[in-house]
Parts: structure tokens; sequence; C-alpha cells
């Protein structure tokens, strides 16, 4: 489908919320997840906009049991295979229930490059300015607040194939009004 019917459908799944908008309390939360569909990333992902085969598959980590640093509030997105090939790129940040629908991303921000066993780390950020120095970004963009993610919707049978739609709506202007659709692929 292309992506405005997507976008249709989408918009009308979040009406059916099985979480009734407490997705970020939810340990229904917690898992593998993998990016099946996103709206207003390119400028944020270019790799994201890219045509199969060439897009990286991007997986999203939520909670203590995803996390091999073992730090629960921690989140990490991670792009791997297509264009990327063997290397594994991992932006990790810190993450807060803000209320019971919103998550708060914030530093430090670490993005980690792997290939086979080997790990560095290419970017370790104190503030969210400085990470968003680190990719050529405006004084304003640098200056903009934390990125907040409602789940407007969650799945709670957390099995492999749940649904999780998020949108940012405040933060780095870059990605505000971005959509995301991603699909469990485990809790562990």
């Amino acid at each position: 489908k292309d992506s405005s019917q997507v976008e249709t459908l989408v918009n009308q799944l979040i009406q059916f919320d099985p979480s009734d908008g407490n997705g970020a309390t939810s340990s229904a939360l917690d898992g593998r997840w993998e990016l099946i569909w996103a709206q207003g990333v390119r400028k944020f992902s270019p790799l994201l906009g890219l045509p199969r085969p060439l897009r990286p598959t991007s997986q999203q980590l939520l909670g203590i049991s995803q996390l091999q640093s073992g730090q629960a509030q921690r989140a990490a997105n991670t792009l791997s295979s297509g264009i990327l090939g063997p290397i594994r790129l991992v932006l990790s940040s810190n993450i807060e229930k803000r209320d019971s629908s919103t998550l708060e991303i914030f530093p430090p921000f670490w993005l980690d490059l792997n290939f086979g066993s080997n790990q560095w780390r290419l970017v370790d950020a104190d503030s969210d300015a400085t990470f968003r120095a680190t990719q050529a970004r405006s004084l304003e963009e640098q200056k903009a607040p934390r990125n907040l993610y409602v789940q407007l919707y969650l799945e709670d049978s957390k099995q492999p194939g749940d649904l999780r739609i998020s949108k940012v709506v405040a933060g780095d202007p870059v990605i505000v009004g971005a959509t995301f659709l991603h699909r469990r692929i485990s809790t562990s």
C-alpha cells in the first residue's frame, strides 16, 4: 500500500487502542520491536527512506530485559543490514515515563557502531544540544526541548506480532510530528 493509505489505516487503528491511553506505563511496552512503517522521518534518518533492499532494518528495544547494559531506564534503536551490510548502528538514550501515554527521551545519547564482536562509540553526548550538534543541526534545533513520544496504540498480548503506534509530539523540530508503526518481535 502507498504511504497515504497506510497513514489512513494507522489513524483508524488508533481509535481502538487496547491500552486505553496507558501505553507508556504498560509492561506490554517492553520488548523488541521492528519498525514496519514511518511517516515524517526522512530528514531525521535518511536511511529509513531508502527503497528495499537498501533500507536497513530498524528495531527498537525497550525494557530492562532488552538492554545489554542492564540499565532499566535506557532504550535503544538499531539499524542493521540493507545498505549497512554487516554493520549495526545502535543509538541508545535514557527514557522516562512522563505520564500514562508519554515517554521522554533524554541524555546521555550513545551512538555505537558494531562490526562482528567489535564495538566503537561514535558519539557520547551529555545533552540534547550536543547530540544534535553532532548531526550538524542549526542552533535553533540544538536548543529545542527534549523529545516526547506519545504511545497512541499498544496491543498488550505480549506476543510476537503485537502492534504499537507512537508519535513525536514535542522536541527536535526535525522529527516532531513523525509517526511510527512497530511490530513486536519478542518480549525478551
